[in-house]
């Protein structure tokens, strides 16, 4: 019996603390938020490693069982962390500090109590370490030199009635019996997908109807999947996923590699993990270029102008017999900046270290090549960086480096390629 009363006096305390039921379930030595956990990680020169979590939150349960079990990272935060978790609904205080952030919100802070690094949501073990790793070696904040933001005129808030509107056009032009959009044409339209899968997770927001027609959209877009070598057709005809367009474009593949990669995790489901895989095993081998950067398509024909519904349907040796379609071996900084996110993408939910390193490839070939006085230019061959969409495809490839891998100099490049597209390309009155 007294056992049983302090187990409940413990819980109690970790409640009214801010602490978590949950902290049993993983390797770490959690604690509550408290003025102690901020004095000793100033006196043990170590940082202050803040989960804000959910009873309630599936994330927060997924990040127990698959990062914060993980010995080598239980291990790491205990030498240079103070681990400090708290319950979102027990401190509605630090709730609305970092609401914006999600659940689980992880939040590193100095023993002073600043914030250094905030992210939103599940980061795989291996992708997690190498940021715990990369703050600890340099603990500057992310907002360093610019003093506090200040607020915004008006709120980006979208009214209820606009909100509902929209939410009402993206039901309405939903295919909720095949997927995908109602058109002729059947592929994934990633900013349709993105808001279901948002829908499918926010608990604020939770929709039966947008899990049905994300989990729908990423089973039957597999159609476009090439079951030879791997890889996505660019969309199917006829209303269905069954008649694709053979082409396969680097963009293509990038699109759906970071869809399935989020789709995946959302789901935990193991079919669309393997779409993912798919897509790097054929990019792999048809468009990654000896230096690392990727080329930019695959041509649907094997003979110019003759359709390819047979040769398609022929498993690997039997099309390379005949031949293979023609590989543009452009190399662009817009495809390779996709495909960059993209890998990152992977590398983030699946915790797969081959994203990390092609993707690291890949920017060392191009910024090589393609960089030119402050951006980027399209082929490489130009003088200079003429097109918008190439630098910002750089830009969020930059940006996907820096929050896998919380390494500054990544952000550093990405704050002078914002202030190139700024200078370059925006838009000045006559």
């Amino acid at each position: 019996m007294r056992s049983d009363i302090r187990s409940f006096i413990a819980a109690a305390w970790l409640l009214v603390s801010g602490g978590s039921l949950a902290a049993s379930n993983t390797l770490v030595n959690w604690e509550p938020w408290s003025k102690d956990a901020f004095e000793r990680a100033t006196a043990e020169n170590k940082l202050v490693l803040l989960e804000m979590e959910a009873v309630w939150c599936h994330w927060c349960h997924v990040m127990d069982r698959e990062t914060y079990s993980q010995q080598q990272v239980a291990d790491y935060i205990h030498e240079h962390y103070i681990p400090v978790r708290v319950d979102h609904d027990a401190r509605p205080d630090l709730a609305n500090r970092y609401r914006e952030w999600g659940w689980p919100a992880t939040i590193i802070l100095n023993g002073a109590g600043e914030d250094l690094v905030k992210r939103a949501g599940y980061i795989a073990p291996q992708p997690f370490l190498r940021m715990l790793k990369a703050v600890v070696k340099d603990p500057t904040p992310e907002h360093d030199g610019g003093g506090p933001l200040e607020p915004s005129a008006a709120s980006s808030s979208l009214p209820r009635e606009l909100r509902s509107e929209l939410e009402a056009r993206f039901l309405k032009s939903s295919d909720l019996k095949l997927g995908g959009l109602k058109i002729a044409q059947k592929f994934i339209e990633p900013g349709a997908l993105a808001y279901a899968l948002y829908l499918t997770t926010n608990v604020d927001q939770a929709s039966a109807d947008a899990e049905h027609i994300a989990s729908l959209t990423l089973n039957n877009a597999v159609g476009l999947l090439d079951p030879a070598w791997g890889g996505i057709y660019q969309y199917s005809t006829r209303g269905n996923w069954r008649n694709p367009h053979y082409e396969k474009l680097a963009s293509i593949q990038a699109r759906y590699l970071r869809l399935y990669s989020l789709g995946s995790k959302v789901f935990a489901s193991k079919s669309q993990e393997e779409v993912a895989e798919e897509i790097v095993r054929y990019v792999s081998r048809f468009l990654l270029s000896p230096s690392g950067a990727f080329y930019t398509s695959q041509d649907a024909d094997l003979i110019p102008g003759e359709k390819a519904h047979a040769y398609f349907a022929l498993k690997d040796k039997a099309r390379v017999a005949k031949g293979i379609p023609r590989v543009d071996k452009s190399i662009y900084a817009r495809e390779n900046g996709l495909m960059i996110e993209a890998l990152l993408s992977w590398y983030k939910y699946q915790g797969k270290q081959l994203g990390l390193d092609m993707a690291m490839r890949s920017m060392e070939a191009i910024q090589a090549t393609h960089k030119k006085a402050g951006g980027y230019s399209h082929s490489g061959s130009e003088a200079e960086a003429k097109y918008l969409e190439d630098n910002l495809a750089m830009a969020r490839a930059l940006l996907a480096f820096y929050e896998a891998t919380a390494e500054r100099d990544w952000l550093k490049q990405a704050d002078g390629l914002a202030e190139f597209i700024y200078a370059n390309f925006r838009h000045v009155e006559a």
